[in-house]
């Protein structure tokens, strides 16, 4: 039996030092930055759902809404820096709650001029911007 795994070993052994086998810190290393990637891209996705979804549920106050806006400020705070080290997606995102924060409780006209508005449009891009470029996509 033990003759069957020194065998195996033999093998092996100039497998990994011709770099098949990477180097587990590498493997670490590269798992930990598509974990992280992996959160950049579900907080974006996130504040993009509730950019879209938000609308509807400012247009009657009720106690949950402050709640809601809040939390959408809140994960503001959390999504990730752009290519060039910028919070444009932070700055995007809390502009689209501030325009939510403004029509809350209208009528459901003012709250459609505001989410067919280019700024409000424009803030929506950045975020769907942001996922398409970085986000994988099963096709």
């Amino acid at each position: 039996m033990r003759k069957r795994h020194l065998t195996g070993l033999v093998l092996l052994l100039p497998l990994a030092s011709c770099g098949f086998m990477d180097d587990s810190e590498d493997k670490l290393t590269s798992w930990t930055e598509g974990l992280k990637q992996a959160g950049d891209c579900m907080t974006v996705h996130a504040a993009a759902i509730g950019a879209g979804i938000a609308p509807t549920s400012v247009a009657k106050v009720t106690p949950d809404t402050a709640e809601m806006l809040q939390g959408m400020r809140d994960s503001a705070e959390m999504l990730p820096l752009d290519d060039a080290g910028q919070p444009t997606l932070r700055d995007a995102s809390l502009r689209i709650v501030e325009q939510l924060d403004k029509v809350k409780g209208q009528s459901p006209e003012a709250i459609k001029a505001m989410v067919e508005s280019a700024p409000y449009q424009r803030d929506v891009s950045v975020l769907g911007d942001w996922y398409t470029a970085h986000c994988p996509t099963d096709k």
